[in-house]
């Protein structure tokens, strides 16, 4: 068999014979080379669309993507892929336990988290965000801040949001002991709207679980981007 070094990709066949090399320019073997190439284009293009997919929705990972566009991966295995970028961006400790505990009434349970400072100011100027995720759908909401001071006026609209658009009523609020939930305007208005407000234990992050897993995401698909676009 012959291949071309640059390409990998097969170009004849022939048998040895002492140190040479006879080939086979049969009809059949004409036929199984074209084919041969035929495959190798049809999963080259596979696989070059399989990469633009995982930069373009920020280094999404293969198990990811192979569940969200399955005719991608019909031609190909997905252990054979390997970003190094999502190893450079996203190294991380070893992962909180899974729970099973999920609320099964839409946005009864609200967690939340405020992360920051960056160390790059957004083009808005902001140095902070703040996340409020339901537990029983997992969908997230961010809101850039400029200061920490602004926790309460964002609940104070995610809070009417939740209340206009889906009808529904927050129950519980589960964040960490941070200043900014523990301040007396925020609390009366938990205590006015007759939200609990539950927190977390200190110095135990894992009781924050699912905040914490979503910062995670959201920093991993910053830093991967910036580094595949050779940013600082």
């Amino acid at each position: 068999m012959f291949k071309n070094i640059q390409t990998r990709r097969t170009i004849s066949y022939g048998i040895k014979q002492g140190n040479l090399y006879y080939l086979d320019l049969e009809k059949k073997s004409i036929n199984k080379i074209q084919q041969a190439l035929t495959v190798n284009c049809f999963e080259e293009k596979k696989k070059f669309e399989i990469w633009l997919w995982h930069k373009c929705l920020g280094h999404a990972s293969f198990g990811y993507l192979k569940k969200l566009i399955p005719s991608l991966f019909t031609q190909c295995d997905i252990s054979s892929f390997r970003c190094h970028v999502c190893e450079l961006a996203k190294s991380h400790s070893v992962s909180f336990p899974l729970t099973l505990n999920k609320s099964k009434i839409l946005f009864m349970l609200i967690h939340s988290d405020v992360w920051g400072p960056s160390k790059v100011l957004t083009l808005g100027r902001s140095r902070w965000f703040v996340t409020f995720i339901d537990d029983c759908t997992r969908m997230a909401w961010v809101c850039l801040m400029k200061s920490k001071s602004e926790v309460k006026l964002l609940f104070e609209k995610f809070h009417n949001m939740i209340q206009t658009q889906y009808n529904a009523q927050i129950q519980v609020l589960h964040s960490d002991n941070g200043g900014e939930y523990q301040s007396i305007d925020f609390r009366q208005y938990l205590e006015t709207h007759g939200i609990i407000h539950q927190t977390s234990c200190p110095n135990t992050p894992q009781q924050n679980r699912v905040t914490k897993q979503k910062n995670r995401h959201l920093l991993e698909v910053v830093r991967s981007s910036s580094i595949q676009a050779n940013m600082p």
